[in-house]
């Protein structure tokens, strides 16, 4: 028994690490992630919700052109099987964010590769428990990376007589959803153009794969050119060396739970990258090592970009959503510089070492995020900053007392500003019967359109923000307060349109 302990104990010490990953993300979605949400997630709830009822509105995330509704889309049979959207959401966008470690380190695994499946799943106990929050709520980006790691799996870990087409179909598809999988499929696609550039059915099968996944960025494209209204919320790259050397700059800022050190987080990701080109140049992987230098010029590159930039230390809108490829590459730079080039003895030797490290290591983050976990889930609170996050049950609340205010006034508009921008979207999944909106940045588009060929009545205006509503509340409207906390007040149109009384009181209508 004990000579069979020993001579499986790289399978007993993945296993171990599998076991402290899964329940790590277990403990992130029900103590955390089905307890807290935020306006954009409240977005894919609509969606999903939509979806549901056979609704579809658009093919992306409400209000621009990118970001498929990937998450809302498979949520569906948790959804028609009576899970509540705060659950099955969350649920789905964890097993994405999930996936790609999960599978890399089973291909790895497979091939008996024990310390790159131990890697894969040690790294994820090794990065902040605030990135098992990023990688477990649904905004969109998530299903990107867990695309193109299955597309990866096929071509590196299989031999399916097919694996050029799935990698390039399912790349593509990858890339359309988010541009942070690039990170992760630019040096696959460099490796195997290296590797197999003689062989006639690659070019073949990526073409074909090319070509079948094509339909999907044509239809997002066509879609909305022709409904260019909602489009509102673009996507901008630009690219300038200014923001290379403001990302620069605040390198902790920007790639704040995208490492375990709290100072100096580029650099040890840049040494991740230039260990693994050194260790396939030692291992005379040459092409590997050309494969991880073309990842690194591209992971430089973008730091040249605006879009860098986008986020705060707010882990509900963190900036390490773009550079989620970053992590999962570093699997299979590790698969590649794992390829023996020792004698067995050395070889067996090294291995035992590392393994024990990695569970030692794995072990003491386990023990450290669970935690750090039960004081985040404490310290948070309700925050109004560019993303507006809070505990589901308190933005229920919410929208609560809002019905109430809708029924004893007998309104049915509520006009909210971005510090309501949650109760903007949760109220209408929860079925009342009043329309929310928010002017200025109403994802909704067809909400307002439709809002623009009626004439209502009255309509409540609200906001968190006293001093805000009494710059729009002038002279020129009718009003009366109707509620203290939230401020409310009941505004009459005197047979005007909703948006012409808007204008009046000063207050942004976005193009419609």
């Amino acid at each position: 028994m004990v000579k069979k302990l020993i001579k499986n104990y790289p399978k007993i010490i993945v296993s171990f690490l599998f076991i402290f990953v899964i329940i790590i993300r277990w403990k992130v979605l029900y103590n955390f992630c089905f307890l807290f949400t935020d306006n954009d997630q409240l977005v894919l709830w609509d969606a999903a919700k939509d979806m549901s009822q056979g609704i579809f509105h658009e093919p992306c995330f409400y209000g621009q052109a990118y970001n498929p509704l990937f998450e809302p889309l498979f949520a569906q049979p948790l959804i028609l099987a009576g899970i509540s959207l705060r659950i099955s959401l969350p649920l789905i966008s964890g097993l994405f964010g999930l996936l790609p470690y999960i599978l890399l380190g089973w291909g790895c695994y497979k091939r008996e590769q024990y310390i790159s499946a131990a890697f894969a799943l040690g790294l994820l106990l090794w990065l902040p428990i605030e990135f098992h929050v990023i990688t477990s709520i649904p905004r969109g980006y998530l299903p990107a990376c867990c695309f193109a790691a299955l597309g990866i799996y096929f071509v590196m870990f299989t031999d399916h007589k097919w694996r050029f087409f799935w990698f390039a179909f399912l790349s593509l598809i990858a890339i359309v959803t988010s541009q942070n999988s690039v990170l992760l499929v630019l040096p696959v696609a460099v490796y195997i153009l290296l590797k197999h550039f003689k062989e006639p059915k690659l070019y073949t099968q990526s073409a074909v794969g090319f070509l079948t996944s094509l339909p999907l960025p044509l239809f997002i494209y066509l879609f909305y050119k022709t409904h260019p209204s909602y489009n509102f919320h673009e996507l901008e790259l630009n690219f300038d060396l200014d923001s290379f050397q403001q990302t620069l700059k605040n390198t902790d800022l920007y790639f704040n739970y995208l490492s375990p050190s709290p100072s100096h987080k580029l650099l040890l990701i840049l040494s991740f990258f230039g260990f693994f080109i050194l260790l396939c140049f030692f291992k005379r992987n040459i092409k590997a090592g050309l494969s991880i230098i073309a990842a690194l010029f591209f992971f430089l590159f973008t730091l040249s970009f605006d879009k860098s930039q986008d986020g705060t230390a707010n882990m509900f809108y963190s900036s390490v959503r773009i550079f989620l490829g970053v992590p999962i590459a570093f699997i299979i730079f590790c698969a590649w510089g794992e390829a023996p080039n020792y004698s067995i003895e050395i070889q067996n030797n090294l291995k035992f070492v590392l393994l024990i490290m990695l569970l030692i290591i794995g072990s003491i983050y386990f023990y450290r995020d669970s935690e750090k976990l039960n004081v985040i889930v404490n310290n948070e609170s309700r925050k109004t900053e560019i993303i507006v996050s809070d505990k589901v049950s308190h933005s229920r609340q919410l929208c609560d007392q809002i019905a109430n205010l809708c029924r004893s006034n007998k309104s049915n508009l509520v006009i909210l500003d971005s510090t309501m921008a949650d109760v903007n979207y949760m109220c209408p999944v929860l079925n009342y019967s009043f329309i929310t909106m928010i002017p200025d940045y109403e994802r909704r588009t067809w909400i307002m359109q439709k809002e623009d060929t009626v004439i209502r009545k009255d309509f409540i205006y609200l906001s968190q923000d006293s001093l805000k509503m009494q710059k729009h509340l002038t002279g020129v409207v009718s009003f009366k307060k109707i509620n203290e906390e939230p401020p409310a007040y009941l505004v009459e149109t005197l047979g005007k349109n909703v948006f012409k009384i808007l204008n009046d009181m000063h207050i942004d209508v976005r193009p419609h």
